[in-house]
């Protein structure tokens, strides 16, 4: 038997299976069943209110009349709040103070609860 020379003839490849049914396999379908249910809640509880919170703050909207596209107006009158800034010193300060103080606490607490229970 003669093997051919010739580069101008195609060699026969296999067929390449798309994407979309390499994809939908067994396992990519039982994957996405069980990752479906959190995806869901993702969106319902967080992802939708997050985007609609943030479009309602370019609105001046009482919830008894249509809103009001005012763009960055309620940003800039935020801002220019002293009583924002105070709540946000508030803030800081509670998170630089308080959390660490408690995890500390925390851990203080779990290795004599440990200790009591391992020395019996």
């Amino acid at each position: 038997m003669e093997l051919s020379t010739d580069i101008s003839r195609p060699i026969a490849q296999p067929a390449k299976p798309s994407r979309v049914r390499t994809w939908l396999n067994g396992e990519s379908l039982l994957a996405l069943a069980f990752i479906l249910p959190s995806l869901i809640g993702f969106a319902v509880f967080f992802a939708i209110p997050a985007v609609r919170g943030i479009l309602i703050s370019f609105t001046e909207w009482n919830m008894l009349s249509a809103p009001k596209y005012v763009g960055l107006e309620n940003y800039t009158e935020l801002l220019t709040d002293t009583k924002f800034h105070q709540s946000l010193l508030t803030t800081l300060s509670y998170v630089l103070f308080n959390i660490p103080l408690q995890t500390v606490l925390a851990v203080i607490i779990a290795v004599l609860i440990d200790r009591l229970h391992n020395s019996t």
